[in-house]
């Protein structure tokens, strides 16, 4: 069977551009969890507004949307293809930005904020170590508020991070 075969969060990112169907969890090598893995059915000729959207699009990645339409493409004629996206191209950068300009306005629950979307992008690409020692220093600074919601995900975060 011809088919381009792609993950739950590409699925999304790609949401309204193919029509797909769920082909259930599946254990992929080097990846530590079951992935659910969606087969795309046909281009669903809708545009990117046709499908509701969950995450980041694919912004600034247009060299990836090429190559997946190319791939696209190719399976439909029959040679199998296998293409995959991996994190969001400068967004640690984006963090890095934000972390620069939280410090520079004094902006201590800002910073946090940054830490936290920083240290969930290196966990998802396993960096689970460099997460961690980016986000503790920064939950380590308050001494109080810790029913706040920020704090709370923070905490949820490192002991996840530590797990």
């Amino acid at each position: 069977m011809r088919s381009v075969i792609a993950t739950a969060r590409v699925q999304r990112q790609i949401a309204g551009l193919f029509v797909a169907e769920e082909r259930g969890s599946h254990e992929l090598k080097g990846v530590p969890e079951p992935v659910t893995l969606f087969r795309l059915v046909r281009a669903s000729g809708g545009g990117r507004r046709g499908g509701q959207r969950h995450l980041t699009p694919l912004v600034g990645r247009d060299e990836e949307m090429a190559m997946l339409m190319r791939r696209w493409e190719r399976a439909r004629e029959g040679d199998g293809q296998l293409v995959m996206f991996v994190g969001e191209p400068g967004l640690e950068a984006y963090f890095q930005r934000a972390l620069a300009v939280a410090r520079a306005q004094q902006a201590k629950s800002w910073e946090l904020r940054a830490a936290m979307s920083m240290a969930r992008l290196w966990r998802d690409q396993g960096k689970r170590d460099e997460a961690r020692s980016l986000l503790a220093p920064f939950y380590g600074w308050f001494t109080e508020g810790f029913d706040t919601l920020d704090l709370k995900e923070a905490k949820a975060l490192l002991d996840d991070l530590v797990a």
